[in-house]
């Protein structure tokens, strides 16, 4: 048995994205051994993943059929790929298949991710018996109990960006290989989206599964503790800040690991391997020739990318930041510090800034002093009682 997760997710760009993810284990009677589930194969005019649940046999005929027939078709749009997909299907449910099996309660489900090269578009699909359905929810196949379908319901949100669908998916196989005598095993991780089918590799995997593993015991302890009102004010804040410099601290190390090895993969391979997912924007690599054994250093550090002023005295002075990140929707005040918080763009997809283009109006920062700010945002403070970490109360604008 095995379980496969599909997210579909958002793009950078607000574009159609997707998450796929299964885990490695094997059974054969008595037997269990390990395997690739997921691998990303370049066909005709298309980059393909497909991923199935139910006999392995019969699973890699389907992905040798369907790669051989795109191999030699001139096809080349998302729709030309379905249409191929959708009839090769067919024609495999009513003879290979049909031909292989006997007991009428064997089920093969599959999950295929499609890119098309000339066209940049990307798409995924589920079948049902034999016919392709789109993915527009999460869907779980192979051991999809109710509490796996309850789970991966809790951590989907609409829209969610690649970032957090991808971690969404390790979690949801975490929980399963915990608990469930059928998955186990290294996972295998795929990414789609309309500029690249990416496969992460095992040392990306186990490092975002041991992120997530530290935060989870960090959560848990706080999800517990907020609750008991039992707990004095004092107790209660208490709790909130060591929980925020834990989370904190567990981040900069995971952002730090990422920076090394982004620079390092960069300096000595001379690969690209940045991705928005896998290093936060805003964050910088510096790196120092000069100092022998610390040549490299990652600064993620949230007081820059996206500070756009500050008071003097009663006087505000907006200063723009360099950050490539897209100002939209909501502004903070932290100690004497004003911020742009990045939100969904409130403009439709359709609508892209240019460049010098923002949601927030261009009169805001202008009219923002230390004695005149937003509900919300007039907690102002001297630099001395400035607070360690940024102030995350905000309102929309």
């Amino acid at each position: 048995m095995t379980l496969l997760a599909t997210f579909p997710c958002l793009d950078i760009s607000g574009d159609r994205a997707f998450v796929i993810c299964a885990d490695a284990q094997e059974t054969l009677g008595n037997f269990r051994f390990f395997l690739e589930k997921l691998e990303a194969r370049k066909t005709g005019n298309y980059e393909v993943i497909i991923g199935g649940a139910g006999d392995s046999d019969l699973v890699d005929a389907f992905e040798l059929r369907l790669t051989k027939t795109l191999s030699s078709s001139t096809a080349s749009t998302l729709a030309e790929f379905e249409e191929i997909a959708q009839d090769e299907l067919l024609d495999y449910i009513q003879n290979e298949v049909a031909a292989f099996l006997r007991k009428k309660n064997t089920r093969i489900r599959f999950v295929i991710g499609a890119r098309a090269i000339v066209t940049k578009e990307c798409g995924c699909w589920t079948t049902k018996a034999s016919r392709l359905k789109d993915v527009r929810k999460f869907e779980l196949m192979g051991i999809d109990e109710s509490i796996y379908k309850h789970l991966a319901n809790r951590l989907y949100s609409k829209d969610m960006p690649i970032g957090q669908a991808l971690r969404a998916c390790l979690y949801l196989l975490t929980i399963a290989k915990a608990t469930s005598n059928d998955v186990d095993g290294p996972a295998s991780l795929g990414v789609l989206h309309r500029h690249a089918l990416d496969m992460h590799d095992e040392e990306f995997i186990r490092e975002a599964e041991e992120h997530l593993e530290e935060l989870t015991h960090a959560s848990d302890r706080l999800f517990v503790a907020l609750p008991d009102i039992g707990l004095s004010a004092v107790e209660f804040e208490a709790t909130l800040q060591d929980f925020l410099r834990e989370a904190w601290a567990i981040r900069k190390k995971y952002v730090t690991i990422a920076g090394l090895r982004i620079a390092v993969e960069t300096l000595s391979e001379g690969k690209k391997s940045y991705a928005p997912h896998m290093f936060p924007e805003g964050a910088a690599i510096s790196i120092d020739p000069q100092r022998e054994g610390e040549g490299i250093v990652v600064d993620d550090d949230p007081y820059r990318g996206l500070w756009v002023g500050g008071f003097s005295g009663d006087a505000f002075t907006q200063q723009h930041s360099g950050s490539r990140l897209r100002f939209c929707g909501k502004k903070r005040v932290v100690g004497r510090r004003v911020f742009a918080e990045v939100v969904p763009c409130k403009q439709p997809r359709s609508t892209p800034h240019a460049s010098t283009e923002n949601c927030i109006s261009g009169t805001w920062l202008e009219t923002v002093s230390a004695t005149n700010s937003d509900d919300g945002f007039n907690h102002i403070q001297s630099k001395e009682s400035q607070p360690d970490m940024p102030n995350t109360k905000h309102k929309s604008k």
